[in-house]
């Protein structure tokens, strides 16, 4: 069974949001996105594949615990994800490649839209984290050159 989980925003505090009356007086039950990701990944057990266009390693995922966060200090991604690996749980990264941004010959640039790919690949390099990162811009082709002009 498939099911979607619909989100004001990452984080929300308590009382912040509006109620959202729903079909026959029920009232919306508005979730905490990161705590949610937080929880999924702790009771993840197979696999945990995460695809983002910027993938933030240092985000803390729980600001206000609303339940029980069980490794209360692994809070960050970064940490989470590599507890994980180390459990044994494979973990795969698919990062957007900004085409901005590069770490080569000791210089580092953050790139325009500041989305930390090559940083998210930097730290988990030597880890059992699998971090890709995947280039996200058109290639021009020499055929396709050709065939524009004719």
């Amino acid at each position: 069974m498939c099911s979607m989980k619909v989100y004001q925003d990452a984080h929300c505090k308590d009382g912040e949001l509006p109620d959202i009356k729903l079909e026959e007086g029920a009232v919306f039950l508005h979730g905490k996105c990161w705590e949610d990701i937080c929880h999924a990944i702790l009771e993840a057990h197979h696999l945990i594949y995460i695809v983002g266009w910027s993938i933030y390693h240092r985000v803390k995922l729980v600001r206000e615990p609303t339940r029980e966060v069980p490794h209360a200090s692994l809070l960050t991604l970064r940490e989470l994800l590599k507890y994980k690996s180390e459990e044994g749980v494979p973990v795969c990264m698919l990062v957007w490649d900004n085409k901005t941004s590069h770490n080569k010959f000791c210089i580092e640039i953050g790139g325009v839209m500041q989305t930390h790919d090559e940083e998210t690949r930097k730290f988990f390099r030597y880890s059992s984290v699998i971090c890709a990162l995947s280039p996200r811009y058109a290639r021009v082709r020499f055929f396709d050159l050709q065939t524009q002009d004719q």
